[in-house]
């Protein structure tokens, strides 16, 4: 009843607008203009505005010609609109725009749909496109409703009649510029948009190599474009336009495209430069080891130029192309871009040192399993550069300190230890490094860490990396005290800084701010008491229980249920109570009310075998994946 109103209504005032004359009407839509950029006009009233555009033109025909230009941007707005009504009401008006004046007024909205096919906004793009498909349509005399689904997506249903006709109304130019348009839709982010750009093009288009090498140049310059664009999705379409062109054109597009990309990596533009190693990376993957390696000459050089850019985005779009090389030279690949990266390191200062070390990180993160046991030889050869092993170790894990402690001497190694590794480094990154050094030491070469000269400066170390403000690197500290621990506590060596370092994991048990490093400790109380051969001391038990109860007390569920299992494991009461009755005498009256309230909650945990979910490899979440 309400759109029957509205309707009405509508056609009633275009009839008074009629009526009352040029003047009147221009007055009217300069009101009508006015109240469409109010943004916080109600959907209901916006579309009964945009309604009228659909009407107008069918009564005032050519006199409204003159107000296209006006409500485009009103109407390309409405698309953008969150109501559905106000949505399809903006394209019935788009499409009576287009229907009606695509003779007369094209000059006046054609620009306005090929500049909306690369809006930001996903709705806008799929409401410019179906409208560029429907003045398409009508200019080749077509309803552009039949079925386009084929088993090959470059089937394709125009004729060479359809093709004159589309060039003799456009014009070789804005058809070249259309087309583009439309086939870098076909690459879209948003499905619907992708779904209707092949739709359209698969109706117009007679022959899609043909035509793409005859619009290639106006191609290739919205794709750098869009390369160079602030919106990442912008990047993305283009990057993906390009490894589609590689494969339909292939050998024919590869010398024309690939010098352009690579002065373009030359630009002061960061954000084309990122885009430029996006689109390299689509081209590589889409094209034969062959091809590649007929360009390497050139392109080994872009990339490493690219992998060590001023801009940390850029070395990681360009760490995904050397992924994306690798795949197709394999080894060559390392040898050709790795290696020379390493050699750079030796002679680098400053923030080219820096780059470097950024390169080498992104390179690590996109092909760890690969680029690891590459690099790590290289990287350990003496004099070692520990401030670049720390900062890579970030990325890398501690599997990367498996390989130094396997490759030094005992003496050599105790010295690396004592004058790299234990002081704490200049820099967070460095110190985070140092951290993860300690943990990967701990966890591959445990007895040569807890030696008699050793091991007072490690636990001065440890002490100071578990009051960072850092959780990555408190929680690396906390893995290496576990560690420390359960090798402490199955030798007889070193026994006095058993309870030392054990009330360095208490602390952060019970004391630390964060509730990430706090779970973290009491998952590795729980792993020294699955993993150590000899139990600890009811001293030490103590020590470890009074934090860990006061943590079950916390309204976070994390620290909670850690704190319930590291205590359901350290009284071993999936054994028997025979600990917990023994700690419960020497407990302070506050810690005995909680222990007494939670003893129930801790049986039910052991009961419920949860105490076997700590295993190393899944808490340890400060670990990055290798």
């Amino acid at each position: 009843w309400y759109q029957r109103r509205v309707r009405g209504k509508q056609w009633y005032q275009r009839r008074v607008r009629v009526g009352l004359g040029e003047e009147r009407l221009r007055r009217t839509m300069e009101e009508i203009l006015m109240c469409l950029e109010e943004e916080t006009l109600p959907p209901h009233i916006r579309e009964g505005y945009l309604m009228l555009f659909i009407y107008f033109p069918l009564t005032m025909k050519e006199e409204f010609a003159d107000y296209i230009g006006p409500i485009l941007n009103p109407i390309l707005s409405g698309l953008a609109s969150e109501s559905e009504f106000v949505r399809h009401t903006s394209y019935k008006a788009g499409q009576r725009i287009v229907q009606q004046y695509a003779d007369s007024a094209i000059n006046l909205f054609l620009p306005v749909l090929e500049e909306g096919l690369f809006d930001d906004n996903h709705r806008i793009r799929l409401a410019s496109c179906q409208l560029l498909g429907d003045l398409l349509y009508k200019i080749m005399g077509v309803t552009g409703k039949q079925s386009t689904v084929t088993g090959d997506e470059d089937d394709n249903f125009g004729t060479d009649e359809t093709k004159r006709l589309i060039i003799n109304v456009l014009g070789e130019n804005r058809r070249n510029r259309v087309f583009s348009g439309l086939y870098m839709a076909r690459s879209d982010v948003a499905l619907a948009v992708r779904q209707a750009g092949l739709h359209i093009w698969k109706i117009v288009v007679t022959n899609t190599p043909k035509t793409l090498k005859e619009i290639l140049p106006v191609l290739i310059e919205l794709i750098l474009g869009c390369l160079a664009s602030d919106s990442y999705d912008k990047r993305m379409v283009a990057s993906r336009t390009l490894g589609d062109l590689v494969k339909k054109l292939n050998d024919r597009i590869l010398p024309e495209v690939v010098p352009i990309l690579e002065r373009a990596l030359e630009t002061d533009n960061v954000i084309q430069r990122q885009g430029v190693c996006l689109g390299l990376s689509e081209i590589i993957a889409a094209t034969s080891k062959e091809q590649v390696e007929v360009y390497s000459d050139s392109l080994l050089p872009a990339i490493r130029a690219a992998l060590t850019d001023s801009d940390s985005n850029v070395r990681t779009a360009a760490a995904g192309t050397f992924a994306a090389l690798h795949n197709v030279l394999g080894t060559k690949a390392l040898d050709e871009i790795l290696s020379p990266l390493l050699s750079a390191m030796e002679t680098l200062e400053g923030e080219e040192h820096d780059y470097l070390i950024g390169a080498l990180k992104e390179i690590m993160q996109a092909k760890s399993k690969v680029v690891l046991p590459y690099m790590v030889p290289k990287l350990i050869q003496k004099p070692v550069n520990i401030g670049a092993l720390a900062s890579l170790s970030s990325v890398a894990g501690t599997a990367l300190y498996e390989h130094l402690a396997t490759f030094f001497n005992e003496e050599e190694l105790e010295k690396l230890i004592r004058d790299k590794i234990l002081p704490q480094g200049p820099t967070k990154e460095i110190r985070h490094g140092q951290a993860l050094a300690i943990a990967g030491l701990m966890r591959y070469a445990p007895s040569r860490m807890s030696k008699m000269d050793l091991i007072g400066p490690l636990t001065g170390s440890l002490l100071k990396f578990m009051d960072s403000d850092n959780v990555q690197v408190c929680n690396a500290a906390n893995y290496a005290a576990g560690r420390l621990i359960i090798h402490l506590q199955d030798s007889d060596e070193n026994q006095d800084y058993l309870g030392k370092v054990v009330a360095l994991l208490a602390k952060n048990c019970g004391h630390n701010s964060s509730n990430d490093v706090r779970s973290f400790a009491n998952n590795m109380v729980h792993m020294i008491n699955i993993a150590g051969v000899q139990p600890l001391s009811d001293d030490l038990v103590k020590s470890l229980l009074v934090p860990l109860l006061d943590s079950t007390t916390k309204k976070i569920p994390a620290v909670r249920s850690s704190s319930e299992v590291a205590i359901a494991t350290l009284l071993r009461l999936k054994a028997n109570e025979d600990v917990a009755n023994r700690i419960s005498s020497n407990l302070d009256p506050k810690s005995l009310e909680i222990f007494n309230r939670f003893l129930p909650t801790a049986k039910r945990v052991a009961g419920e075998n949860r105490t076997h979910n700590g295993h190393e490899n899944n808490i340890f979440s400060f670990l990055p994946e290798v």
